[in-house]
Order: structure tokens, then sequence, then C-alpha cells
């Protein structure tokens, strides 16, 4: 069983299901944080991809094997029980497998100040904080990465 979407959930099930092992994909969506990214550059494989057109290339990837998928349930609460595993989704539908496989990724988060989200449907770069970590580097180079991106940009 994998719980969560995004790249590392999508990915653990189409290598699970590659393996003939039986596998059950728990997920509110198919996305994460890459669905809400405009562009992608240096993806293997690809120079530069969209996000959402790489999640489509995902889905077409599954769809070549035999997984459950169970979209559009939140998982609430995973439980380790007598012989493996137990996921309750918010709906309250209840999952068992011998095996879990946790893929939460990531998605940005926001600070709090006002007119924030109004400011990030009309164009936004976030901060990758998990990729570079420990390092003052990360919040200058999603600065850079903006203002290439933006007519308009500013930063706090």
């Amino acid at each position: 069983m994998v719980i969560d979407d995004g790249p590392a959930g999508l990915a653990a099930s189409d290598y699970a299901a590659h393996e003939q092992l039986k596998t059950l994909l728990v997920a509110k969506d198919i996305s994460g944080q890459v669905n809400l990214t405009l562009g992608i550059e240096d993806y293997l494989g690809y120079q530069f991809i969209e996000g959402p057109e790489l999640i489509d290339k995902f889905q077409t990837q599954m769809d070549q094997f035999p997984i459950e998928q169970r979209i559009g349930e939140k998982a609430a609460k995973v439980e380790q029980i007598n012989g493996g595993y137990q996921v309750v989704t918010e709906g309250g539908e209840r999952y068992q497998a011998r095996a879990a496989i946790l893929a939460s990724g990531k998605r940005p988060r926001t600070i709090g100040v006002p007119s924030e989200t109004e400011l990030l449907a009309v164009a936004s770069v976030t901060a990758p904080s998990a990729t570079v970590p420990f390092s003052q580097n990360s919040a200058w180079l999603s600065s850079a990465v903006g203002t290439r991106r933006s007519r308009r940009y500013s930063a706090c």
C-alpha cells in the first residue's frame, strides 16, 4: 500500500506493481507540489516540462500496471496492526496491507501576510525549503528564478 500522491508516491506504486506486487495507492489526488509548478528544468529525461504535463506522463506510466487506485481519499491515520498496516481515510474507509509506504511529499508553505493568496494566484515562486537544507542560498535562488519568470517581482 502506498499512501499519498506526488512523484514519490507514484514512483513507489509503479515500481511495486512492476515487481508484480499487489499494489494499492491511496491519495487525495494525483499531483503533489509538482502539479503546482509552471516549469521544471533539467528533470531526468527532460530539459523542460510543465508540472501538469509531467503528472500526465506519470499517470500514463501507472496505467500500464494493475495498480488499485483510491484517488480522492485522503489518509487521516495510519496504524500498525497485527500482520501489517491499516490506513483510515477522512471518509472513514479502511484499507489494510502487509507493508505501507508513506510518501507524503511537500507543499509550499505560506507565511500568512495580507493578500498572500491573491498574490500567489497571479505569479508565484515559493522557496524550495527541502531542496537546499540549511542554506541561505535557497531563498536567493528562488528570488533569482522569480525575477527571471515574472514581469514584476518583489521579495520580503
